[in-house]
């Protein structure tokens, strides 16, 4: 892995992550609702699929328009790992330290969502009754719940990154 490959990836991933935080800013500041919304969470997701794909393909251009899969995979996902880890130590300390009592304000709004799905699921009363006391019972923004989100959500990417490596690794061919 080139220097070249790794610093560009770093940069993106860097702007990709205050990115990030100003998205959460801006929901933290309209309404709370929002860091439960699927569409918005999807949104922010694909969004950033297309941020790194920027950096393999710029990584590809330093790389002279070759790049193996193993450069390709590694500029994508050094892109999303730095500025996912930048966006959960900001809602870490934004939930934790800055306003503690806004974690408690989502933990309603996703006890709530989960209800009206489990509702239009038709669960037992019983079943939602058991997914509210979970949710309760757990801290959302927590260390663990964060690493946990984190490492989904890099799999995630994981996946996407194999696919869009081996879309765009391109090797030399002897004539080249």
């Amino acid at each position: 892995m080139t220097e070249a490959i790794k610093k560009n990836s770093i940069n993106i991933g860097i702007i990709l992550g205050v990115i990030w935080i100003l998205c959460h800013v801006i929901m933290y500041s309209i309404d709370l609702k929002y860091f439960i919304n699927f569409w918005l969470g999807l949104g922010l997701i694909f969004f950033g699929v297309i941020i790194a794909i920027v950096a393999v393909v710029k990584s590809k251009v330093l790389k002279g328009g070759f790049m193996t899969f193993r450069q390709a995979f590694t500029a994508f996902f050094i892109t999303v790992a730095l500025a996912f880890a930048i966006q959960v130590a900001f809602d870490s300390i934004l939930f934790n330290l800055i306003d503690p009592a806004a974690k408690e304000i989502v933990k309603e709004h996703y006890i709530d969502f989960n209800i009206s799905m489990g509702q239009r699921a038709q669960l037992p009363a019983e079943k939602i009754k058991e997914q509210v006391e979970v949710i309760k019972n757990s801290n959302m923004y927590g260390f663990a719940n964060l690493a946990q989100q984190y490492v989904f959500i890099m799999l995630l990417y994981t996946i996407i990154g194999l696919i869009v490596a081996a879309a765009f690794k391109k090797t030399p061919t002897h004539e080249q």
